[in-house]
């Protein structure tokens, strides 16, 4: 089969996609677009297709992000490139769009890498494409979607809440058993290729990608990350063996791979060059719950790998807090939690921060305004009762509760919540407080103790205590 470039050079032009004659099977990553999404998907389309015949199926990475948003991933772009892989021949979130009617140009069907449940920001996606998925690889919690699905392969522990440091372990042991030649072990006399910034033999372009993103999903294997499992570790070193990196995965080539791509990542020049609204976007999910009042609430999480006073920077707290109530504007958010994670030192020493944000409303839904109330309850022509909605205040509060992060230095010392959550000492940013209001809503920030905890295992707990308080809520 074609290289790894010659299948996406091939698959730049999703004019091409659609044909009568062949069902199209897409490989989409998560909403977030981060390294593991992005080659994930990539690598699996790639295996998938080696194994069907092309004439009747054709397999296809679609990337969740814009295309201009790439250039908040710029570790992503630098491994591309360092493995000679142009990320202008990747289709993006915004060059294309699902048929109306999944069997209009022949059948189309869904994989999801990275993720098990369909993005709940799917404004490109449509009805039927819930029902289309018929494969998952995935480290995340299972969500019970998609149960139908030819293959729910989803390495994730719900006693102890941890997953595979990276789903492109997943890939990478799928290689391993189906397509070892790809991951096997480089002849170490064989000289890297030209011009190639790490050991590297042609063929082994996946190896190396995969290796990449293993090495930024679990910080190089570190064990003060607590990220990586024996499976990370063990693909891990076969990757690095077939790229012919002496040492393994632990090496010295190893070590400089996950050297430039951290550096790009972690960079502050790159951080400081983003507005908050592109820094919150940069790796975003989000959650849509139930709500007694009618409405959904909707909750977003935004990772950030910049320290919060640089994120959250602006010339006053009321300038923040505008800032923040105009991304959550746009993405309709009820709530925005940014987690903050950054490394330092020789070796890498993790630090993790929490703000959480809630704009306010009035206390009133949408629905609720002028229109709705020229019409007493109960008047003729008047439809039903619309339900008030709880204020900024109770729903940071609610929010906050779920993972028992105190909102009042007296509220515990952070050894008594699930994640270690202290409330940040001192004003914060600039004379901003740890917890704030303003006519734009109310902000908390938090150090958290527990530096292994990522938005994969607050993000759940969050979501379930979120939820059920909106749906026992009744107005005061």
């Amino acid at each position: 089969m074609a290289s790894l470039a010659a299948f996406l050079r091939e698959r730049s032009n999703p004019a091409t996609w659609l044909s009568r004659t062949r069902t199209l099977h897409l490989f989409l990553g998560n909403e977030a677009s981060d390294a593991d999404s992005i080659i994930s998907s990539i690598c699996m389309a790639f295996l998938r297709q080696r194994a069907m015949p092309a004439e009747s199926h054709f397999c296809a990475p679609w990337v969740q992000c814009r295309r201009g948003e790439l250039k908040v991933r710029a570790e992503t772009e630098a491994l591309l490139r360092c493995a000679g892989i142009d990320p202008a021949w990747l289709v993006y979130r915004d060059d294309w769009q699902l048929p109306l009617d999944p069997h209009s140009h022949g059948e189309v069907v869904l994989n999801l890498v990275d993720h098990n449940k369909l993005s709940q920001q799917g404004d490109h996606l449509h009805d039927w494409a819930d029902d289309a998925v018929e494969a998952i690889w995935d480290h995340h919690p299972d969500l019970g979607c998609h149960m139908g699905a030819k293959v729910r392969e989803i390495a994730f522990d719900t006693e102890s809440m941890t997953g595979l440091g990276s789903c492109s372990t997943i890939v990478a042991e799928a290689f391993l058993s189906q397509a070892p030649e790809m991951m096997a072990a480089r002849d170490p006399a064989r000289e890297p290729e030209a011009g190639r910034p790490f050991a590297f033999a042609p063929g082994k372009e996946v190896a190396l990608l995969l290796l990449g993103v293993m090495l930024l999903d679990t910080a190089c294997l570190s064990d003060a990350a607590g990220k990586a499992q024996p499976r990370d570790i063990a693909a891990a070193n076969a990757a690095a063996a077939a790229c012919g990196m002496a040492g393994g995965a632990t090496g010295s080539d190893a070590r400089a791979l996950f050297s430039d791509l951290s550096g790009r990542k972690f960079s502050r020049e790159l951080w400081e060059s983003l507005s908050i609204a592109e820094a919150v976007g940069a790796d975003f999910k989000q959650t849509d719950v139930d709500t007694a009042w009618g409405t959904p609430l909707r909750v977003g999480y935004a990772s950030v790998l910049a320290p919060l006073d640089l994120v959250l920077r602006a010339a006053s707290p009321e300038e923040c807090h505008e800032a923040l109530a105009q991304v959550c504007a746009d993405k309709g958010l009820n709530v925005l939690a940014i987690l903050g994670f950054t490394l330092s030192g020789e070796p890498a020493v993790p630090h993790r921060e929490l703000a959480m944000f809630a704009p306010e409303k009035g206390g009133e839904s949408p629905a609720s305004g002028a229109a709705a109330a020229s019409v007493a309850p109960g008047a003729a022509g008047a439809g039903p009762e619309v339900a008030a909605m709880p204020s900024a205040e109770e729903i940071l509060a609610a929010a906050a509760s779920t993972i028992g992060a105190p909102l009042t230095a007296e509220a515990g010392s952070g050894e008594d919540n699930a994640f270690g959550m202290q409330l940040e000492a001192g004003n914060g940013v600039g004379d901003r407080p740890c917890v704030s209001a303003s006519g734009h809503g109310r902000l908390a920030r938090w150090n958290q103790g527990d530096v292994k905890a990522s938005r994969k295992q607050i993000r759940p707990p969050m979501d379930s205590g979120i939820a059920a308080w909106a749906a026992a809520w009744e107005r005061q």
